[in-house]
């Protein structure tokens, strides 16, 4: 039973330092895929979207954070430096 206790504990304490990981908004020496992706969001191709509202019908590949696309490094870091 102890050890249970402990994995438990152990367990949450890594999905806590997990979700609360500072995002990066160096791309010195990465691309902007690469960047996206250490930061622990999603590379995907769609249309780019604020606040969960599409902006623009153009698709692009870019990186998804929360309810936002970006589809270049510049919005993306700017987002992240205001969060």
């Amino acid at each position: 039973m102890k050890n249970k206790i402990i994995i438990l504990c152990v367990f949450i304490l890594l999905v806590f330092v997990a979700c609360n990981k500072q995002k990066s908004a160096d791309l010195t020496g990465k691309t902007f895929e690469q960047l996206c992706k250490d930061n622990s969001d999603i590379w995907m191709e769609m249309e780019p979207t604020l606040d969960g509202n599409m902006i623009s019908q153009q698709k692009c590949f870019g990186c998804m954070i929360k309810d936002n696309h970006f589809c270049n490094s510049e919005d993306y870091t700017n987002y992240i430096k205001t969060k």
